[in-house]
């Protein structure tokens, strides 16, 4: 099994289940690759910053989460991400088809993956 080390398929029992860390950093890894595949079918190039912002509104608990939220939940996960950035890349998900911003009254905005189902 060395030649898959670098897959994480070197932690595996005998019944072929994964141990619970080498799973976790796994399906992490698979989300990145999904972020990442997203990214480029949006003709965005694949950086840090777009992917954890990508990240967030995927995992998020609210749907509609606006610049700030997605700054402040960065800041909780100790993500160096900071808010001219988050601002920067949410303006380029939208240009680019990734989230849908619903713009309120006195200028606040909130931000929705584009691929959400109803509301």
């Amino acid at each position: 099994m060395g030649d898959f080390h670098y897959l994480g398929w070197d932690n595996v029992n005998p019944d072929h289940t994964c141990i619970k860390r080498s799973c976790e950093a796994a399906s992490a890894r698979k989300l990145t690759m999904v972020e990442n595949s997203e990214l480029r079918k949006a003709g965005l190039k694949v950086t840090l910053p777009r992917v954890k912002i990508l990240q967030m509104l995927d995992s998020a608990e609210q749907r509609h989460m606006s610049a700030e939220d997605v700054y402040k939940a960065l800041m909780e996960a100790s993500e160096d991400v900071g808010l001219a950035t988050v601002y920067r890349v949410l303006t380029q998900f939208e240009a680019a088809g990734l989230v849908v911003r619903h713009n309120f009254d006195g200028g606040h905005a909130v931000f929705e993956l584009a691929d959400g189902g109803h509301h």
